[in-house]
């Protein structure tokens, strides 16, 4: 059988899962790349109040699909979600059959013929019409070739993880069978968070929710960029004989002191393993 006959019978027989794998990488990617995109806007008042934004066009390039981003993530991405510690903890799930050992280079391939070409694409026509730049009766928000994002530099080794990451929580977070414990605080300003908890952070100027885990919470350079675009302090408590619990996570030891904007819809989300599921999961 022929490569391509394969990559089609998967994606025929698993047609959702590979939709759902799709969504949660370019939610994972978007989140960056929308995060990086928000810090680099510039005010302007002269000689009308505008907003500058970098040109859509840089974005175009940096996700071109024989640029180095995609290629690096074509040959990384993958892989890192099978190793990441909460696939491998639920890979018995249904959805994340694609990463077993028989499909997962499959699951490469339809990352190269399927889902890049659909990363390349949508995340600059995402930005395209929440900024209406291609409303030309707007003139709130102008293109600005003299604004950059990433400095015009490859990605990271901290952006590259946070991008894994990101694809792992967004992917976990809406698959169906998985069963989760939600607690919404009732204070933005106040909400104490443990290890095993997760943070969703949405908004509704932004294009997919962010999700926060223990990993994420400690990569400095990606928590300054999260921090200023959506408004949001992290204070981690020291390491004491005397510590705070909660008892709703069974007493687990509260590890972060969180503040963020009152205009955020937030919650702390444990998962709590897999359901059993019907034929619809494939």
């Amino acid at each position: 059988m022929s490569i391509h006959k394969l990559v089609k019978d998967v994606i025929t027989t698993h047609k959702n899962k590979v939709e759902l794998i799709q969504w949660s990488i370019i939610a994972g990617i978007s989140s960056l790349i929308y995060s990086e995109y928000i810090r680099n806007m510039k005010q302007k008042t002269i000689p009308v109040r505008s907003v500058h934004v970098p040109e859509i066009k840089t974005v175009i390039n940096l996700l071109k699909t024989d640029g180095h981003v995609l290629n690096y993530l074509s040959e990384n991405l993958i892989d890192s979600m099978r190793n990441n510690y909460l696939i491998s903890k639920y890979i018995d799930a249904p959805e994340l059959v694609l990463f077993s050992d028989e499909n997962i280079e499959i699951l490469k391939t339809i990352f190269d013929l399927y889902i890049s070409p659909n990363i390349s694409r949508r995340i600059p026509e995402t930005l395209i019409l929440k900024f209406s730049l291609n409303d030309e009766t707007q003139k709130y928000f102008r293109e600005d070739h003299t604004i950059d994002i990433f400095d015009r530099k490859d990605l990271s080794v901290e952006q590259f993880d946070f991008i894994a990451n990101q694809s792992c929580l967004q992917l976990l977070m809406t698959m169906p069978t998985m069963k989760k414990n939600l607690i919404l605080p009732e204070d933005n300003a106040k909400i104490h968070m443990t290890k095993s908890e997760i943070l969703t952070i949405d908004n509704t100027n932004a294009i997919c929710p962010i999700y926060l885990d223990d990993g994420i919470l400690n990569s400095i350079g990606i928590m300054d960029l999260l921090s200023f675009v959506t408004s949001t302090n992290v204070h981690e408590f020291p390491n004491t004989d005397v510590a705070a619990v909660k008892s709703e996570r069974g007493g687990e030891i509260i590890k972060y002191s969180i503040s963020t904007s009152p205009f955020n819809q937030v919650g702390l989300t444990v998962f709590e393993g897999i359901e059993s599921v019907d034929t619809e999961a494939k």
